[in-house]
């Protein structure tokens, strides 16, 4: 087995790569690749690091690895099928820990999906920990309340750092959101929201505030009603256990999917 940087190969090949390692998963993983692009630059994976595992001369492998500051990240990492079963996904899995820890990175990450028990396996046996399960769950902007809440368009500062959750997903961290709102009443900070428009939706890649209550889940997303209208409203890579996730399944957020995120300590 040979292991080269994605670098090496044309945008094309690597999509095709992605796309037929990826086929048949347990959720939607097909992409262009203008898609491709987009995610590598939103989630600041390297080409360089990211890595095609070959045998013979042939592609059998691919894994995606991030990087911003003291924190590494597994983006994706697949077997085409012809290849399954003879070791790739551990070989990949040890080259990203070897490149996390030339980088002297302090941890590396990885989500897999609820269900994906192969995978969460594999990384349990390379000395991975599980630190919380994530929720991606989609439900639809209402009134539900008269809303005093003001969303306040801002720039990532060092509070909005320090009020970050430790397990905030890599995904979807401060780092890689550029639509950053802070959430105010009056003149309290009571948190801040990331999202962007997606489609006809939207899509919130964080929702943080310093002590939820019900009433002011409704007042946030009453604001975003009034701003965006009645639109499909997506929540992803949330803590299924935290309390904000909890306002949102009452109010008719529908759950598509959870990941268990997993960490390696350098």
């Amino acid at each position: 087995m040979a292991f080269l940087s994605l670098q090496q190969l044309p945008l094309p090949q690597v999509t095709k790569l992605w796309n037929g390692a990826f086929v048949n998963y347990m959720k939607p993983m097909g992409i262009t690749e203008d898609v491709l692009q987009a995610r590598m630059k939103q989630y600041a994976i390297s080409p360089e690091y990211s890595t095609v595992a070959t045998i013979e001369d042939e592609y059998a492998g691919v894994m995606l690895f991030g990087l911003k500051g003291n924190l590494a990240w597994i983006g994706g990492m697949a077997t085409l099928p012809n290849y399954r079963g003879y070791g790739i996904g551990r070989s990949l899995v040890a080259h990203a820990i070897s490149l996390a820890q030339s980088l002297h990175v302090k941890e590396l990450r990885l989500e897999v999906i609820v269900g994906n028990e192969k995978a969460e396996n594999l990384y349990r046996s390379t000395n991975f920990t599980i630190i919380n399960t994530l929720a991606v769950a989609k439900g639809t902007l209402a009134h539900y309340r008269e809303s005093p809440i003001q969303l306040k368009p801002t720039r990532v500062n060092d509070w909005h750092l320090a009020t970050q959750p430790n397990s905030t997903s890599w995904e979807t961290r401060l780092e890689a959101s550029d639509n950053v709102h802070d959430i105010y009443l009056k003149e309290q900070r009571l948190g801040y929201i990331c999202f962007r428009e997606e489609g006809k939706g939207l899509y919130i890649q964080q929702f943080v505030l310093v002590e939820p209550t019900q009433a002011l889940v409704e007042a946030v997303l009453t604001e975003l009603h009034t701003l965006y209208g009645n639109v499909s409203c997506k929540v992803h890579q949330m803590d299924a256990e935290s309390e904000l996730y909890s306002y949102l399944q009452t109010l008719g957020f529908e759950e598509l999917y959870q990941q268990r995120q997993m960490t390696y300590q350098l």
